[in-house]
């Protein structure tokens, strides 16, 4: 691992690579936890507030071009959309609906944001794999 490169990073960089390794922790204790209990609310608060940072330090990040849209800023959207519709499912106790966003959430907004920056050229590709 290559950690000059983040150490090197703007503020910016350096906070969403925090919160979305934060997310993914949170995560797996919520995806792997039981469910429904204090626990698994005040961690799933705590997740929700980690990816609502991780979604709007997205829009600041530099980008890339990656076409007419950003795959990145759909994921981003995707955030935006499905943490108040995943909230709302569970606040009208469609378990099965809550479950759906937030899995998809964690698995889109998370692992499948991460493919997208393990590219060559980006910087985690470059703290993981070297210059």
């Amino acid at each position: 691992m290559h950690f000059d490169h983040l150490y090197n990073a703007s503020t910016m960089i350096k906070t969403h690579v925090a919160f979305a390794s934060m997310g993914v922790i949170i995560g797996a204790l919520q995806l792997f936890g039981k469910k429904g209990g204090q626990r698994h609310k005040i961690l799933g608060w705590t997740w929700v507030f980690i990816m609502s940072i991780v979604g709007i330090s997205a829009l600041f990040l530099p980008k890339r071009e990656q076409g007419i849209i950003p795959l990145t800023l759909l994921l981003t959207v995707w955030v935006a959309i499905g943490l108040p519709l995943g909230i709302r499912a569970i606040k009208q106790g469609k378990i099965l609906l809550h479950r759906a966003f937030m899995i998809g959430l964690y698995v889109g907004g998370l692992f499948i944001a991460l493919a997208f920056t393990v590219t060559p050229g980006r910087l985690l590709y470059k703290v993981i794999f070297g210059p």
